[in-house]
């Protein structure tokens, strides 16, 4: 995967029950599993040797991905996000 990941198309079935589309940022746990994140949940990323994330509800997250990578990555999703709501054809 490269460093910088654009946003996935994610719907639970609850989404899918109010008809809403999220986009998330793809990361990695210290195991290898693969999950997706909603960047809007982060608070804080800490490098203390290992990446660690702090999310809005209080939780931490602790992720293969350096903080630089983690920064490319919610950068991307938020361009993507704006370039949208210009109705930019090169996003959509």
């Amino acid at each position: 995967m490269s460093a910088v990941c654009k946003g996935h198309k994610y719907k639970n079935s609850r989404q899918a029950a109010v008809g809403k589309e999220y986009y998330v940022i793809e990361l990695t746990k210290l195991r290898g599993d693969k999950f997706m994140l909603n960047c809007d949940l982060i608070e804080m990323v800490e490098e203390n040797p290992d990446t660690t994330i702090l999310l809005t509800n209080g939780r931490y997250l602790i992720v293969q991905e350096s903080m630089k990578e983690i920064t490319e990555k919610v950068i991307m999703f938020r361009r993507k996000i704006y370039e949208r709501s210009r109705g930019d054809k090169e996003f959509q």
